[in-house]
């Protein structure tokens, strides 16, 4: 009888387990692009605090080859169209109001909020 309730327990706890690793990995390829994002991110306010203001073509340069990657999984995301990532990341920052968009001797220019 108990070695029966101990099979049980183990059956449980391994449902369980494998449950919890599918919607892991389900989410995964999100969380790494939002630790992605965030990464890029503080490189671009970290320059800004630098420099008055930063272009496109200089927010390229600053995140190409930014990685990310969490700490119980080998899969990584990287940085590899720069021009794609560049433009969802100023979108997202402006979206979180971190940076605003500005006119600067006719080029556009991004600055801290």
């Amino acid at each position: 009888m108990q070695t029966i309730i101990g099979i049980l327990l183990f059956a449980v706890a391994t449902a369980i387990i494998y449950a919890w690793g599918l919607k892991k990995s389900g989410a995964q390829q999100k969380d790494l692009l939002q630790i992605l994002y965030s990464k890029g991110a503080q490189k671009v306010i970290k320059k800004l605090k630098i420099q008055k203001f930063i272009t496109k073509s200089e927010i390229e340069q600053e995140v190409l080859g930014v990685t990310a990657s969490q700490f119980y999984s080998r899969k990584k995301a990287v940085v590899t169209d720069k021009k794609e990532f560049t433009r969802t990341l100023i979108e997202f920052m402006m979206n979180k109001n971190l940076i605003m968009e500005d006119i600067e001797s006719n080029k556009r220019v991004y600055k801290l909020r």
